[in-house]
């Protein structure tokens, strides 16, 4: 049996133009012309680009595939790599989809491909009832560094009806261990057209047709389109325009920020209030002591309704430090710290700290994703609970996720009894991600877009985290090595002033958790009952029905318990919320296998109106604020222009590509891709939300235009951070 998520994610891309190679995919010649024909492998003609290769045999856990990705004239090639370090014992690669094959036919299959090491390829064959009944292999061959094209004429055996492509690796003739290493660029089986369908009836419906082989991307009105979506920037509501009261002292939304005559803020007030004890801090110390910017000229400033952008200088014996600021009106700070190149000098710790108040750094959360080179989810790691006073213990038992997500994670937060010296907690695992400080109202998170221009060594600590009277103090090391300024080095890093927009008065009683668990084997058969209306709540001229089974199925669906009694709609608004999990409405949703999600995650082509708008009308009765899922980090595998521009052209891309399960894409937010996804989704509301429910927020999406739709997604994902959708109800 297959496990899917275990294998990293192949992606094959065949070069359109191949020097010195025979075309990927011959043309048949009969009487009338050329005959089309098309890849039979998956990874081939059409070009999924996810839904990788796996690996079996005496030797297979210690082999491993991993790609690489290069691009020439705006074509994508991915290879898939295989290696095997010492390879003493066979193992074999193949495709996972069935091949329908027919007794007597001859099928000429081939590879292109390099490296070092010994192979053979072919396929399993299995008979009709699916029982594996052999494999048929071409003649060995030894890989070379130049890149090749190796052929073989399969005839399927006796009995056999269906077949696995595979590439086996064998062992050298002496028995010796070797190095394996193999660049396979592709893995075809031509098949004219007609006879594609037939062959190929396993693949998904989706693959079969022509729509991603056909497609050449947007047309020149559909670009000017997008392109006029990604030009608005504006601030919209319920955000307010940055408003500067004096030089260096800004007014956000829900913040005040005043910096003086340093670049860092020396005050902050959150909704009001005070959050800082003393100003932030940036230390920056020289292998000779020397520490800079005392005292700092002022900053620079210039500002407009939505940045301000604040720059200073720091000078010390002929070194300089350059800070800049980008604040955005909803109160994101991006700092870049800037070493210019100085021979002989060497930076030997960067620290930043920010001083809580007693009365504000009351709760910690912090979490950090580390995605291996190699494919898979990552590792993640998260902690979050009190921050204990002085004396007082405090123990989390918290666990998150589900085997369905990668097995669960248990919350990491583990703080010390504070004693005299007042020390909480000190992290020594690399550098997190983020990290906020709060109260139940207000914060400030402390977040690293990227590692780059940081050092530390294995066990270093990186974030510590200190209590006395008078402060709760935060303490960030970018750098705890020395670093030769040899060459320029730049490091970012973000402080986001929580809440950046007003929070509802209902929040706090809000609960989170889906309308339905997400999949159509078990929602559907809920919605006949989910359609019933109480009989307390029944509009006037229609017919009254009895409400215990609606209540009853609802809630054990929901959350697997037996309701109390029923509570009018009227006394429920924003007291349920969740998302149409993609299954439900999302153009392209079905699975491998039963149950198993996959195709139209992040859509936002609607594959099935009248099931959004049956859910839509469910919600509207239940006072369930529902509200479909959309990302902006990922498009759908099933979306023709996600795979145009993530695998042909690399146009949307996210790099380092991130590994993602076959069902999805990783897109770049700060591409075209946002703007589509925005104009998507304002189009889909305006067409999914005649009655209501998307929520009280589509309502108001109704009224608006679709561009302002879009701007509003479009102002959120253009910056490339997490955020919350406010018409579509994507959290990402």
């Amino acid at each position: 049996m297959m496990v899917w998520h275990r294998f990293p994610c192949m992606r094959f891309v065949r070069l359109a133009v191949s020097v010195g190679l025979s075309c990927a995919c011959p043309a048949f010649f009969a009487a009338d012309g050329p005959k089309r024909t098309r890849n039979a492998v998956f990874n081939g003609d059409f070009t999924e680009g996810v839904t990788g290769w796996s690996k079996l045999g005496p030797g297979h856990t210690t082999a491993m595939l991993t790609t690489e990705k290069s691009q020439y004239a705006h074509i994508l090639t991915t290879d898939l790599i295989v290696t095997s370090p010492r390879m003493e014992r066979t193992f074999s690669v193949y495709s996972p989809h069935l091949l329908q094959v027919k007794p007597g036919s001859e099928y000429r299959m081939r590879i292109q491909a390099s490296g070092s090491g010994h192979f053979r390829f072919g396929a399993f064959e299995y008979e009709q009832d699916g029982h594996h009944i052999g494999n048929n292999y071409s003649e060995r061959h030894v890989l070379s560094n130049t890149l090749k094209e190796y052929s073989f004429v399969y005839s399927p055996t006796t009995n056999a009806t269906g077949i696995r492509p595979s590439i086996v690796f064998l062992e050298a003739t002496d028995g010796a261990r070797m190095d394996v290493r193999a660049r396979i660029r592709t893995v075809e089986i031509p098949v004219p057209d007609d006879e594609f369908g037939e062959m190929c009836e396993n693949w998904p419906e989706y693959a079969k047709d022509t729509r991603f082989a056909d497609y050449t991307g947007f047309s020149e009105a559909e670009r000017a389109e997008l392109e006029a979506i990604a030009d608005v920037d504006a601030v919209l509501p319920p955000y307010e325009p940055i408003r500067m009261n004096a030089p260096g002292d800004f007014s956000l939304t829900t913040s005040r920020l005043r910096f003086g005559k340093h670049i860092l803020p020396q005050q902050v007030s959150i909704l009001g209030e005070e959050v800082l004890a003393e100003p932030i801090e940036l230390s920056v110390k020289l292998d000779d002591g020397t520490t800079f910017g005392l005292p700092p000229p002022e900053p620079a400033i210039r500002s407009t309704g939505h940045r301000a952008f604040l720059r200073q200088e720091l000078h010390d014996a002929g070194r300089t430090m350059a800070v800049a600021l980008d604040l955005a009106y909803d109160a994101f700070l991006v700092y870049t710290v800037t070493f210019p190149e100085t021979p002989g000098a060497s930076i030997a710790n960067v620290t930043l700290s920010i001083p809580f108040l007693p009365s504000v750094g009351k709760y910690i959360r912090y979490n950090k994703m580390a995605v291996p080179t190699a494919g898979g989810y990552g590792d993640w790691v998260f902690g979050y609970g009190a921050i204990p006073e002085r004396g007082q213990r405090v123990e989390t038992r918290a666990f998150i996720g589900s085997a369905h997500m990668s097995e669960a994670n248990r919350n990491d937060w583990t703080p010390l009894v504070p004693d005299s010296a007042g020390l909480v907690w000190e992290w020594k695992r690399g550098f997190l991600r983020t990290v906020w400080i709060g109260d139940e109202a207000r914060g400030i998170s402390l977040v690293s877009l990227s590692t780059q221009g940081y050092r530390a060594e294995k066990g270093d600590c990186t974030t510590r985290l200190i209590r006395s009277d008078r402060a709760v103090r935060l303490t960030y090391n970018f750098v705890t090595h020395s670093v030769p300024l040899n060459q320029k080095r730049v490091l970012q890093f973000v402080l986001q002033i929580m809440p950046p927009k007003p929070v509802r008065t209902e929040w706090s009683a809000s609960r989170f958790s889906p309308f339905f668990s997400g999949y159509p084997t078990v929602s559907d058969p809920c919605l006949a009952v989910l359609e019933k209306r109480p009989a307390d709540n029944t509009p006037e001229g229609e017919t009254t029905v009895e409400a215990p089974a609606y209540g009853k199925d609802y809630d054990v669906v929901r959350k697997g318990v037996l309701p109390g009694r029923w509570v009018p709609t009227v006394h429920r608004p924003y007291r349920d919320i969740g998302f149409y999990w993609f299954t439900l409405w999302s153009q392209g949703s079905r699975g491998w296998a039963p149950g198993v999600p996959v195709g139209g995650c992040s859509n936002p082509l609607v594959g099935y109106p009248e099931r959004l708008s049956k859910l839509i009308r469910c919600s509207e009765r239940l006072g369930h604020l529902g509200l479909p899922y959309l990302a902006a980090t990922h498009i759908a595998a099933e979306n023709p222009a996600g795979h145009y521009y993530v695998e042909k052209t690399d146009e949307w891309t996210h790099h380092p590509r991130v590994p993602r399960p076959p069902y999805l894409r990783p897109t770049c937010p700060n591409s075209l891709f946002s703007a589509y996804m925005a104009g998507g989704s304002a189009r889909s509301s305006m067409t999914t939300t005649s009655r209501g429910s998307i929520s009280t927020t589509a309502r108001r999406c109704s009224a608006r235009t679709p561009s302002m739709d879009a701007a509003m997604w479009m102002k959120a994902a253009r910056s490339g951070r997490p955020f919350r959708c406010w018409a579509s109800g994507s959290s990402s």
